[in-house]
């Protein structure tokens, strides 16, 4: 018997919660329900706008960034450059053939970039200097190049 008491007041409370769930609002009407749909599917306008000003703000910092570390690239090709063409006239030196002075080194000149030999004269081991340029960067060296790299001695 306490089980038909039991299933009736859950019957109840069930038809109780329906009923108050569906209940009208006042003005008698059903507007000011809010019905929360789980289906729906997609971002809403206000989570597009955040993302893309999250977007913009880490674009806003990468590209100085990315802009300097061009620079910079392009300054160390010009030091490996003049660096490689000092350690190859060298290397021609010492097997005793002996470079003219003012003449290009062809396997390091590609495109933009341009290595030379800068010495006055015949360059000598201890004389040589070796300048590579590119655009507006500019780098000396070779036993002949000033410790700077800014020219030759």
């Amino acid at each position: 018997m306490s089980g038909n008491v039991e299933s009736k007041r859950t019957v109840e409370g069930a038809q109780g919660w329906l009923l108050h769930a569906h209940a009208p609002l006042r003005g008698g009407g059903r507007e000011g329900v809010r019905t929360d749909r789980n289906d729906e599917v997609g971002i809403s306008l206000i989570e597009l706008i955040v993302v893309v000003v999250i977007f913009g703000i880490l674009v806003a910092i990468a590209i100085p960034l990315f802009l300097s570390v061009q620079g910079e690239a392009n300054t160390n090709a010009v030091k490996a450059a003049a660096a490689t063409g000092a350690l190859q006239v060298a290397g021609e030196i010492s097997h005793g053939t002996t470079p003219a002075a003012g003449s290009a080194l062809a396997n390091l000149t590609t495109g933009a970039m341009i290595v030379t030999i800068d010495t006055a004269g015949a360059p000598t081991i201890d004389t040589l200097c070796v300048k590579a340029t590119n655009g507006a960067a500019t780098w000396f060296a070779g036993a002949g190049a000033l410790p700077d790299g800014s020219g030759c001695s």
